[in-house]
């Protein structure tokens, strides 16, 4: 048994498929490829797949990893994989790090504005998130709990142009 790690994409209608569908899409789709996956034991097997960042439904993502469990020591060929519309992998390989190794994410986002205009916002959203403290609430399985976001946070850069924050 060997972890395989698969990058892919995660866009268009695709965004709208919840994390559990997700995992169950996936799991089809290696199942009709022909790769043998690795099952739990015991009463209720599943495989063991694991995302290393679950995407909020409604969030499009042009690099995210899944690691699966399979039974045979070769790597999957990524072709051989039908997955539906805006699902594409993009590379299967042997991971060298734990998820828990990855020290940063690049998040791209639009907002659009139809009734205000957007002059200042950009100025005043940019000093807020080059704060020395930015304190976000966390849930957990054991409550809510304040997470300071700043020391996180590499680079900021905001661009406004006809009602679009980019």
């Amino acid at each position: 048994m060997q972890k395989t790690r698969f990058r892919y994409t995660k866009t268009g209608r695709a965004k709208y498929i919840s994390h559990l569908d997700l995992m169950a899409t996936m799991q089809r789709s290696f199942i009709r490829a022909g790769i043998s996956l690795k099952y739990s034991e015991g009463f209720n097997p599943h495989p063991y797949m694991s995302v290393a960042l679950p995407l909020s439904v409604g969030c499009e993502s042009l690099c995210e990893l899944i690691d699966v469990a399979v039974v045979d020591d070769i790597t999957p060929d990524v072709k051989s994989i039908e997955l539906p519309d805006g699902i594409t992998i993009i590379d299967a390989y042997l991971p060298k790090r734990k998820f828990n190794d990855i020290a940063w994410i690049e998040i791209c986002g639009k907002f659009y504005y139809n009734r205000h205009s957007t002059t200042g916002l950009s100025d005043s959203l940019l000093k807020r998130l080059k704060n020395d403290s930015l304190v976000i609430s966390k849930k957990t399985k054991r409550g809510n709990s304040d997470l300071d976001i700043a020391q996180y946070i590499k680079s900021v850069e905001i661009t406004a142009q006809d009602g679009i924050l980019s």
